[in-house]
């Protein structure tokens, strides 16, 4: 099956020719103190019978005795010096999980897994891969077949009229090749194969494109998902995300020979995240 966006291509190059010298605005583009126990628990603030029940002061017989010297806590049994847990079993010092077992240091994914220190996903590219695409101008189409293509390019360069363009051209559910999982909003389809001739969800970047429609060089998406946001094909409403996209340089056939080859040592792409809002033209679908 011939793509039908190589049929159509000059219509839609014009339109979006004309489109990209009006108009260059872009549409593309988660030590609590020693004292506490003292405090609350010691018995020599709160219990100590020096202050409360000492019979030296309250009741204490001079001859007899004197539990200040030889039955008083405070001395001899004061927790304090004992067994405070201040000291001897205060979990601050010996299990305070903050030191031995917190998570913010031994399992905080924070640190080990979080994708937000690792980026986004073409924050890590190789030299002489380009990254990101702003474009000023989408167009699209529905054929006949079912088929959908999205025509986007950039504003042109003052000096030499050439553009860069994105062409996304999706054949997963046609006439010619039913999908059991046909395109419909919500739904998230996979960019995986950069041969022109066998891929189902096709997007293609291309540069130093000229008014006729004819570009330099090709790079083919072989990895990344395609969301669909909104279709309608009574209406033409498309609304699309492309995300995680890897480009690679290919040279193409032409009409008769639609093969993709990917060039040696040749030049990159990748988008981490692209919008596509168009009207499609439905009038062949009709």
């Amino acid at each position: 099956m011939m793509k039908f966006l190589t049929r159509q291509k000059y219509m839609m190059v014009l339109c979006l020719v004309a489109a990209l010298s009006l108009s260059s605005t872009a549409c593309s583009d988660d030590d609590p103190s020693t004292n506490d126990n003292n405090t609350l628990a010691d018995v020599q603030d709160n219990a100590d019978i020096t202050q409360e029940g000492d019979t030296r002061d309250e009741e204490d017989a001079s001859g007899e005795p004197d539990t200040a010297t030889d039955g008083d806590v405070t001395d001899a049994g004061d927790v304090t010096d004992a067994g405070d847990v201040t000291d001897a079993g205060d979990v601050t010092d010996a299990g305070d999980v903050t030191d031995a077992g917190d998570v913010t240091d031994a399992g905080d994914v924070t640190d080990e897994g979080d994708t937000v220190d690792e980026g986004a996903f073409c924050d890590d590219v190789d030299a002489g891969v380009e990254v990101g695409l702003v474009t000023s101008a989408q167009f699209g189409d529905l054929d006949g077949s079912g088929a959908i293509g999205v025509l986007a390019g950039t504003s042109a360069d003052e000096t030499t009229q050439l553009y860069t363009r994105l062409r996304v051209e999706l054949y997963g559910d046609t006439v010619i090749a039913p999908s059991p999982t046909p395109y419909v909003a919500g739904s998230t389809y996979p960019v995986d194969d950069y041969n022109y001739a066998s891929c189902l969800q096709c997007v293609i970047i291309q540069t130093g494109c000229d008014v006729e429609g004819d570009c330099e060089t090709n790079y083919n998406a072989r990895a990344g998902e395609l969301t669909i946001d909104a279709f309608d094909a009574q209406s033409g409403e498309f609304k699309a995300t492309l995300r995680n996209a890897e480009f690679v340089e290919v040279t193409q056939g032409g009409d008769a020979n639609l093969e993709s080859t990917i060039v040696p040592n040749g030049g990159g792409w990748c988008i981490d995240s692209y919008i596509i809002d168009v009207v499609l033209d439905v009038t062949e679908a009709r």
